[in-house]
């Protein structure tokens, strides 16, 4: 076989044509995909059910995840809860004095944990440490206040510890990308269980060493699993789907973090943090103690510069869930669409002879009273018999 240089050249526009296609969708690929993307996947359950499962799951297809905090609400109190049970846990504040009168502090910020970059190639940081302390400006831009440049201050000069009571959610790891995690909690912020605070992370302090979710992920398998439970409802009640909603108002309540600790899908900024303060007792001209006020008239201010974030929604993607709460007919004990003898049957069986239980014991309940018994046997047996009242699920 032999080539001309104008089968060449028309070989040549084709390989070239060809490359330009793939980077076009390639490009494309990268502005419709965002990194990482959460979805809270749309299931639905009968009135009365317990333990109803809502799965979480994630797509990611750029970073290895080490770390989360995901918030969800709920959007109607009146049809499902989350599981919770009450528990305490204890809440630790640290303070670090910025501003010392001999043995007196005048001024003081909180210190809280923070990933600090150990280690940077160029502009990129490539390790980092989870450190107790606060940032501190060392330059501002006057008159506006804005930080220019600031210092990491580790540690704390004194702590509060407080007992709190909270209602911790119920969750499953089993099957999950977060199996084998060494820290897994969650909690009912609003102390009602209509929301979950959920915050994992592979490891504590090695060893042993988890590597955290690899990367790509397609959304197989969920990330985390919750249990709610769904109040009874009657057929008749309109509006039966309840959302289920990701908060990513604020990021303390929304995170995930890579390996070396760094956010992903975030953007970092400085904003001005002016505290306010009144002198209680003046000795000279020296004030022996001062109480923080909300803002002028005041003595003394203190302008501090905090590194915030907000959410980069070209990085990451967040897809709400729905749950539908579904509808059934009251006396079905077997589930079949129809009530009959073998309702009867199917209840007694597992009344009495150790049968299976009903898939939805809210639809068994027929007499309207809480817990399944001889009287909803005899309820049910009066209306397709003896022309008595249609049963009252509720």
């Amino acid at each position: 076989m032999s080539f001309n240089s104008k089968s060449l050249k028309l070989s040549w526009h084709f390989v070239i044509a060809v490359l330009l296609v793939c980077a076009a969708v390639s490009s494309g690929y990268a502005q419709i995909y965002p990194d990482l993307e959460v979805e809270v996947r749309d299931t639905s359950g009968y009135p009365g059910t317990k333990n109803s499962v809502i799965s979480v799951y994630m797509r990611n297809y750029a970073d290895t995840v080490a770390g989360f905090n995901l918030w969800l609400v709920l959007s109607r109190t009146d049809r499902m809860v989350f599981q919770t049970n009450l528990d305490t846990v204890i809440d630790t504040t640290y303070y670090k004095c910025t501003s010392w009168n001999g043995s007196i502090c005048l001024d003081t910020v909180f210190a809280s944990y923070y990933w600090v970059c150990t280690q940077y190639s160029g502009s990129t940081c490539i390790d980092s440490s989870y450190q107790l302390g606060h940032y501190q400006c060392t330059n501002y831009h006057l008159p506006d206040s804005v930080c220019l440049d600031s210092v990491w201050v580790p540690g704390y000069d004194w702590r509060v510890i407080d007992t709190t009571p909270v209602y911790t959610g119920n969750i499953d790891t089993a099957g999950t990308l977060t199996s084998g995690w060494e820290y897994m909690q969650s909690r009912s912020l609003g102390g009602n269980g209509y929301d979950i605070k959920i915050t994992g992370q592979a490891n504590l302090a090695p060893p042993p060493y988890h590597k955290g979710i690899g990367f790509p992920q397609y959304g197989t398998k969920p990330l985390i699993k919750l249990l709610a439970d769904i109040y009874p409802l009657a057929d008749s009640a309109t509006q039966r789907n309840v959302g289920i909603e990701i908060w990513a108002h604020n990021l303390d309540n929304f995170s995930f973090v890579r390996q070396d600790g760094s956010s992903i899908g975030t953007i970092t900024y400085y904003v001005p943090d002016t505290s306010w303060f009144v002198c209680q007792g003046w000795s000279g001209g020296n004030c022996l103690l001062w109480e923080e006020v909300t803002g002028p008239p005041a003595d003394s201010f203190h302008v501090d510069s905090v590194r915030t974030a907000k959410l980069d929604t070209t990085k990451i993607s967040l897809d709400d869930g729905l749950f539908s709460v579904l509808q059934g007919l009251c006396g079905d004990v077997n589930n079949n669409g129809a009530i009959n003898i073998l309702d009867v049957s199917y209840l007694i069986n597992f009344l009495y002879k150790h049968g299976a239980a009903p898939p939805n014991p809210f639809l068994a309940d027929c007499n309207g009273k809480v817990g399944l018994n001889i009287l909803d046997v005899g309820y049910l047996i009066s209306f397709l018999y003896k022309h008595g009242p249609a049963p009252i699920c509720q």
